[in-house]
């Protein structure tokens, strides 16, 4: 489904397709599951004494990893060689 605004992990997506792999900054990345963020949200939200901000994240991933799995899905995608 497309969505009428990029959102900030499509984005990665698209600048590692349009700049290639090798111009990005070796970064790591949090990342999370949508249905974890959607429970967690839930959980604050039923605890009245709740208060503050809550991060999520469930691993890290390297940008060297991130692209390494792409090449392997996608080994004769040229940008990603």
């Amino acid at each position: 489904m497309l969505q009428s605004k990029v959102n900030s992990s499509s984005m990665i997506l698209i600048k590692i397709l349009k700049d290639g792999c090798e111009r990005m900054l070796n970064i790591v990345r949090l990342v999370v599951d949508v249905r974890d963020v959607a429970e967690a949200v839930l959980l604050v939200y039923e605890k009245p004494e709740a208060e503050g901000r809550y991060l999520c994240s469930a691993s890290s991933v390297e940008r060297h990893d991130f692209t390494d799995k792409l090449k392997n899905i996608y080994p004769k995608f040229s940008c990603l060689k």
